[in-house]
């Protein structure tokens, strides 16, 4: 990160590193407001680019989820848990490892433009690193069979993504549909295989956005029609996990995470779309912890991170866990606890040669949310929102409260800077006329 500011290399210097997270180092389950959960199948349902107000449990206007309304009350739900990344491949990276994506280094993905396609028909992306131990890694050593089943074509074997799976199928936005009969082809095998742990990412509501019958309603506006796309995008989705649910019994014999990588911006903030900005649309995603037996459903206000996932099922299932984590278990929120000030980070990272887009870093704390932005052409500049009473980011306070910023400037910096590293590894793939196609369709290439 440039260090553009001596404020920036004031204050919080001791308390950086401490201020990241509690690191989750039990092995054993202990007991928690959440059942014990050893003996249920654990399935991650990743829904990409789904921004957690556009479902009617946080507070959507449109039902646009009645499926998933259905496994609220016996849910523990997270209103305010943001991702560590503004797109697909840094993303789900944290998520698997609770590492941020100046750690594990997986930042670019498949983002692309056509000048880069023109001069490297041959293009070199990041890839997780083959020592970095992944979530599938820790339930396979505690005894799961486990499967991965993927739409996105980031999250492939060749950039790192099947470590630790049995089994595990990619594609390139194939739908909701090519999932479920992938899955119904897969389920002898899973449901004869003994307790399994299952990753399954679906696609929509990505764009492009489709408009599905019957939920789609025109409103011959460009805007309003774009999110109505989006919505019925969402009630599609909706119904194909209605599908799974039923072809495996989830709501019997699974433990179900609801999560997404990222959300979407719907111009909240000008733009349109994601991988460009790290405001509260694009972070803010739903996560919910679905348990058959949870007595009553729970809803916690406080901000976590994505990355918290990993540490948690680690705590709650007795699985192998490791000290340097940067997320931390979320159990004791669930039960009531307060939670001690937090730190956390959001990242946007470009190599210098890719950096088309801007590179943000952001850093979360005491309510509030600080941006430091060097955008692709124009000069660097810094953000800072009141989250706990302007969750819509709608006042930029950089000039209001100038000491804090220049604090949270700090440990922004220092925390980065401090944080162990693993040696990136990157994979080359060559590209091809129809690979360029449907990634200008899903808008990875500029």
């Amino acid at each position: 990160m440039r260090k553009n500011t001596v404020a920036c290399l004031i204050g919080c210097v001791l308390t950086a590193l401490a201020a990241v997270g509690c690191k989750s180092g039990a092995r054993g389950p202990r007991s928690s407001t959440i059942p014990d959960a050893k003996n249920l199948n654990v399935v991650v349902l990743l829904l990409d680019t789904l921004r957690a107000d556009h479902l009617p449990f946080y507070g959507y206007k449109t039902d646009t989820a009645p499926f998933l309304n259905t496994l609220v009350d016996k849910s523990v739900l997270f209103e305010r848990a943001l991702s560590s990344a503004g797109s697909t491949a840094p993303a789900v990276a944290s998520i698997m490892t609770s590492y941020y994506p100046v750690q594990h280094g997986v930042i670019t993905g498949f983002f692309m433009t056509d000048r880069m396609q023109k001069d490297h028909p041959e293009i070199e992306l990041n890839k997780l690193p083959s020592g970095l131990a992944t979530m599938a890694e820790a339930f396979k050593a505690g005894g799961y069979k486990t499967y991965l089943l993927s739409d996105n074509s980031n999250i492939s074997d060749e950039m790192g993504f099947a470590q630790g799976f049995d089994k595990h199928k990619t594609f390139n936005n194939e739908g909701s549909d090519k999932v479920n009969r992938t899955l119904r082809a897969w389920a002898p095998q899973i449901k004869n295989g003994g307790r399994y742990f299952m990753w399954v990412q679906y696609m929509e509501p990505h764009q492009p956005y489709l408009q599905h019958r019957p939920w789609f309603k025109a409103t011959g506006g460009k805007r309003t029609d774009t999110v109505a796309a989006y919505d019925s995008e969402i009630s599609y989705l909706d119904k194909r996990l209605g599908e799974a649910f039923d072809l495996f019994g989830w709501k019997e014999n699974a433990l179900v995470i609801v999560i997404a990588d990222h959300g979407e911006e719907f111009w909240d903030h000008g733009l349109l779309g994601h991988g460009r900005a790290l405001y509260r649309e694009t972070i803010n995603v739903p996560w919910l912890i679905y348990h058959p037996r949870l007595a009553q459903a729970k809803r916690i206000r406080e901000i976590v991170s994505s990355i918290d996932l990993l540490p948690t099922l680690a705590m709650l299932l007795g699985l192998p866990s490791q000290a340097n984590w940067q997320g931390r278990s979320v159990l004791p929120l669930v039960d009531g606890r307060a939670d001690s000030g937090r730190t956390l980070l959001v990242q946007m990272l470009r190599r210098e040669e890719r950096a088309v887009r801007s590179t943000i870093h952001s850093i979360v704390k005491e309510g509030r949310q600080f941006l430091n932005i060097a955008p692709a052409e124009g000069s660097p500049y810094q953000e800072l929102f009141r989250l706990d009473n302007d969750w819509g980011e709608t006042r930029n306070l950089i000039n209001d409260e100038k000491e804090k910023a220049a604090a949270l400037c700090a440990e922004l910096e220092k925390t980065e800077d401090a944080l162990p590293k693993f040696v990136q590894e990157q994979v080359k793939i060559k590209m091809n006329d129809k690979m360029l196609k449907d990634l200008k369709t899903l808008g990875y290439v500029d």
